[in-house]
């Protein structure tokens, strides 16, 4: 069944959000995201709307939204919840991966890497994304993946202003995990869940302590 340009707009705006497309404390102007999704302005409208309703986006003057700006409170408990729920999903993935979900994980990662050293911060954000969640995919546990999609919604806006904080490279993007994203692919591989599950949480905790003070954000 086709989507309707309503589901459409809400769904293409979630993943907006959950790629970097947008900062924290960032209005979101109707007209720029109607034209990026090549969507009418009503529906985008009624997407925001939603999002907004769900605690997603924040009301703002003159029927705008925005993206939340968490404080580092709110920050610890987003965090501590990605690791009790992507450290399991990986470890699912471990026991459960095919060949083939294995072999599209680490082409995407090579795209990761390929597109953060060309300094390309929206690719490199996209393909992060991909990567994370076909890795989550191979959990076989479409429940879970949803809840760590609605975390995601949050998390995707600080990694852009991560990566707005110096010029984008491989070595500035990962910081200190590209091993742990290399240990995860490897884990993968071996079907060790263990590894799995301490890779992912390696990578979560780099990732808490690398996210810019958004409080003193404009």
């Amino acid at each position: 069944m086709a989507l309707t340009l309503g589901h459409r707009a809400y769904h293409e705006v979630r993943a907006l959000l959950m790629r970097g497309a947008f900062a924290p404390g960032e209005a979101i102007a109707v007209r720029a995201v109607s034209e990026r999704l090549g969507i009418g302005v009503t529906p985008v409208r009624e997407a925001l709307q939603r999002l907004a309703a769900e605690r997603v986006l924040e009301s703002a003057a003159n029927r705008r939204v925005r993206v939340p700006k968490p404080d580092r409170a709110e920050l610890t408990a987003l965090y501590e919840t990605r690791l009790i729920l992507e450290c399991e999903a990986a470890a699912l993935a471990a026991r459960r991966i095919s060949t083939s979900e294995l072999r599209m994980a680490a082409a995407t990662f090579r795209r990761v890497v390929s597109a953060a050293d060309a300094g390309d911060a929206p690719a490199c954000l996209a393909e992060n994304m991909t990567f994370h969640f076909q890795v989550y995919g191979a959990s076989q546990l479409p429940p879970l993946v949803r809840c760590i999609e609605q975390l995601w919604l949050q998390q995707g806006p600080l990694l852009l202003a991560a990566t707005s904080a110096q010029p984008l490279t491989a070595r500035s993007f990962f910081g200190s995990t590209r091993p742990a994203h290399m240990r995860l692919l490897a884990a993968l591989r071996r079907h060790d869940v263990k590894a799995a599950r301490r890779s992912v949480q390696e990578i979560l905790y780099s990732g808490l302590d690398a996210v810019p003070n958004t409080e003193a954000m404009p």
